[in-house]
């Protein structure tokens, strides 16, 4: 690992920036052309860490985006591996909001503009984050001291035109993303990221910008089960002055089925606006299905994580276990609170309908409680399986040596 005063690739480190589970951030200025550069290091730089460091420069094709810090290159020694990137002086937004508040709405409108504008960049040269959250929107100054968003960190970037990989779900496949801004699809099914799984983690985020705390802010595992239900507080108890156009435009983000979300940047711009209100009766979802390339994509990602790993393994096992069970043919509480986006039910049904509601939701709950255990379970044989098989070894070598 690297340290203040080490060189790289003719950087000279200074000083450190940031730390994470998986990186350290690097102040580093080139000792020729004193430009000053940021270099993620990587604490545990796999095989694979490295192909995907390789894969970035990818990203090179893509032209700059003043919303955007994109990785510039890598650098490769045998103390380190590295990504170059752009040094921008500012903190994050969760960073932000954390200290300040949340900002009048104007400006969070504004800041959220400029991240929309650096996600419509990337979705149109055919990738996906899959990893936006506040911690990776970086809040800097322009010269007038107007705040300028920057998005940041592609660690998880998803090539649409990539050859897809297998979607199969395993405990060393679970290191991708957030879970607190995960797309229900992302959680379920790898094959069904597309780019509205940005445009559900841009819900979350302008949920949080407006509102001062996170839409699913349970932790995990029990923030998964949120997501896929739909549960969130209205944006309007928080903020009761909240305009209703953006009480719709995080409704319409944040929908559990990705052929009822708002479709991409430009509709979300557009009802963020009021130029356009979304409904989820709108169109079917054959016609979003239709509008929307579908793209075979792979969801997991290798030694990206945030999780312990007694959390990854009993979310793996929820999983691999569970039956696809996204509420695709019966409306959530969400929207059956919604008359407006959502026909009711008519007298006749009423009843019959919320019986069979309540023995739906009660058999989701059992399955769910029976795979987190299992996963439990899982995740203590194996554990105990690490701390005595090597005893057994050390004991059985002894015995071998008398």
């Amino acid at each position: 690992m690297l340290q203040a005063g080490d060189t790289i690739g003719g950087y000279l480190i200074e000083r450190e920036i940031d730390r994470g589970a998986s990186a350290i951030v690097w102040y580093a200025v080139h000792e020729q052309t004193g430009e000053a550069k940021a270099l993620k290091e990587l604490t545990n730089p796999s095989r694979a860490a490295v192909e995907r460091a390789r894969q970035r420069e990818a990203l090179l094709g893509i032209p700059p985006h003043e919303n955007l810090v994109l990785v510039e290159r890598d650098l490769v020694d045998s103390r380190a591996l590295c990504l170059v990137m752009e040094y921008v002086n500012g903190r994050s937004l969760d960073f932000f909001v954390q200290h300040n508040g949340s900002p009048a709405l104007p400006e969070a409108l504004a800041l959220f503009d400029g991240v929309l504008a650096g996600v419509a960049h990337i979705h149109a040269h055919r990738l996906v984050h899959r990893d936006l959250k506040p911690a990776n929107v970086l809040i800097a100054r322009r010269p007038n001291g107007e705040l300028w968003p920057r998005v940041t960190d592609f660690g998880l970037v998803k090539f649409l035109d990539q050859p897809a990989t297998s979607g199969r779900m395993t405990v060393t496949g679970l290191r991708f993303g957030t879970p607190h801004y995960m797309s229900p699809e992302q959680i379920e099914d790898s094959t069904k990221v597309t780019a509205s799984a940005d445009i559900f983690a841009l819900g979350c985020i302008l949920y949080e910008l407006v509102c001062g705390q996170r839409a699913y802010p349970k932790a995990f595992p029990s923030v998964w089960m949120d997501i896929i239900k739909g549960r969130y507080v209205s944006p309007r108890r928080l903020r009761p002055d909240l305009p209703e156009s953006v009480i719709n435009a995080i409704d319409g983000c944040l929908e559990v089925r990705p052929a009822r979300r708002i479709l991409d940047v430009c509709e979300l711009r557009l009802v963020l606006a009021g130029e356009l209100r979304w409904s989820r009766s709108s169109k079917t979802e054959e016609e979003r299905t239709e509008e929307q390339e579908p793209v075979s994509q792979t969801l997991w990602h290798e030694g990206r994580t945030s999780l312990p790993d007694g959390e990854k393994m009993v979310a793996a096992a929820a999983i691999a276990m569970s039956p696809s069970h996204l509420p695709d043919e019966s409306p959530s509480t969400e929207e059956r609170s919604q008359p407006s986006l959502v026909g009711a039910p008519s007298p006749v049904d009423a009843g019959l309908q919320a019986q069979l509601d309540r023995a739906r939701s009660v058999t989701r709950v059992a399955v769910v409680v029976a795979v987190i255990l299992a996963g439990a379970l899982l995740g203590t044989l194996l554990f105990l399986r690490n701390e005595i098989a090597p005893a057994l070894d050390h004991t059985s070598g002894v015995g071998d040596h008398q």
